[in-house]
């Protein structure tokens, strides 16, 4: 058995290691793994900058990647600009700091000229396409929706649930930097849950069949291009 880190459940911390990931990044983070019926789990990371930005993190294939969080709300649901100040503040409209972060979350979509859903959609479908090995012969947008549903908040099944988590774990973010709230304590029992060996097993074999379906998918789609080009070059 290991311990692992209560499920679906967003903890805020203050850690120095989260100062070390990336340059302007602070001590202040909200953590989730979540958890699907069948034991398969993803952690998202809510990270807050020294500047007032905010990224999420999710490791794709091992590997860390991170991402404005402004890109995931627009992914997620069809809002305005309008919408999401309203969201986030609809319970705290009297904290100026709020406003401020939200101004410098909205700025940064504009930016990067992120408009619209698609816009964000088509935006993580072009940049992790190739992270993820999913389907490179797949839309930008198709393969945006399948990282919403592989990376983000798994456990939940629709975009609206999704969506109201992202706004749960951003106000409990900003609180805990204006210090409204402690940071949760990660070696309590209420934030811990027992792994047992069978579970853990059965991630490894996921992971292992993935792998090798992954690998199997490559080398078919490899064969038919060659059997295409062959076919061009004979009627040649």
């Amino acid at each position: 058995m290991t311990i692992n880190p209560k499920r679906n459940y967003a903890c805020c911390y203050d850690r120095q290691s989260f100062a070390r990931k990336e340059n302007k990044f602070s001590v202040y983070g909200v953590q989730m793994k979540c958890v699907r019926s069948d034991e398969c789990s993803q952690t998202i990371t809510l990270h807050y900058l020294n500047n007032g930005k905010v990224k999420l993190r999710v490791v794709i294939n091992k590997k860390e990647q991170l991402i404005p969080l402004i890109i995931i709300y627009k992914a997620l649901y069809n809002l305005t600009d309008f919408d999401i100040f309203n969201l986030i503040c609809s319970k705290y409209d009297k904290i100026k700091s709020f406003h401020d972060r939200i101004e410098i979350m909205l700025n940064e979509g504009l930016d990067m000229n992120i408009n619209s859903q698609r816009d964000a959609i088509e935006y993580l479908g072009r940049n992790y396409k190739y992270v993820m090995n999913y389907d490179r012969e797949l839309s930008d947008y198709d393969n945006g929706i399948y990282f919403l549903s592989r990376y983000i908040f798994i456990h939940l099944n629709n975009d609206l649930d999704k969506l109201l988590c992202l706004i749960d774990c951003t106000t409990k973010l900003f609180l805990l930097v204006d210090d409204d709230i402690k940071p949760d304590n990660s070696d309590a029992l209420t934030n811990q849950e027992v792994l047992l060996s069978g579970h853990l097993y059965m991630n490894l074999l996921r992971e292992s069949i993935e792998d090798s379906l992954y690998m199997t998918k490559g080398r078919i789609i490899k064969e038919l291009k060659d059997i295409k080009l062959i076919d061009k070059l004979n009627q040649h």
